[in-house]
């Protein structure tokens, strides 16, 4: 189901968000599944790529946002700064789109939870894993510094953790560009 959503003023010059994705509707070359995720500037969907028969997830812009565009800007920011970046301990960010007037980009998917969710599961985590976490947060981290970003917003719930053992530091949405160190 696709829910109308508010009408743009005449001087917003972004394009007018007609649609609210909801799993199961298409945007571009992706079908949206099932929703992953909720943040204050998008929701994260668990989506297929068509072309390319793989799953990502894609993060879309709250249509409430699009008219104000520092809000957009900062969206599509935040998917810039972590295009630039493929560590390890990163997830990587394939593509950035506008589609049915739709903000949204894609990234990896990562198959596990954040460390939220592994705390409220298990309860506790042991110290040789806790120091294992950490280690490759800061991995992560000190990367994105030495790119000149400097994250801001490092939280349990933006360092996923794989299925295989990897975290990965997630939503660059407060991050700043600052000289890169060299």
């Amino acid at each position: 189901m696709l829910l109308e959503s508010a009408t743009s003023t005449a001087e917003n010059t972004q394009p007018e968000p007609t649609l609210t994705p909801v799993a199961g509707i298409r945007l571009g070359d992706y079908e949206l599944q099932e929703e992953l995720g909720k943040g204050a500037m998008g929701v994260v969907y668990r989506a297929r790529q068509i072309a390319l028969d793989r799953f990502v997830a894609i993060k879309v812009l709250r249509p409430e946002l699009y008219a104000n565009p520092g809000y957009v800007e900062r969206f599509l920011r935040e998917a810039r700064a972590a295009a630039q970046l493929n560590h390890p301990n990163i997830i990587q960010i394939y593509d950035a789109c506008v589609a049915d007037q739709v903000y949204f980009f894609v990234m990896e998917l990562v198959d596990g939870m954040n460390l939220t969710q592994m705390l409220r599961a298990s309860g506790q985590i042991s110290e040789r894993d806790s120091l294992l976490i950490i280690q490759q947060a800061a991995e992560g981290l000190a990367f994105t510094h030495n790119y000149g970003i400097v994250h801001r917003d490092v939280k349990p719930e933006n360092l996923m953790l794989t299925s295989y053992g990897s975290v990965k530091v997630c939503d660059l949405g407060l991050a700043k560009w600052k000289p890169p160190i060299h």
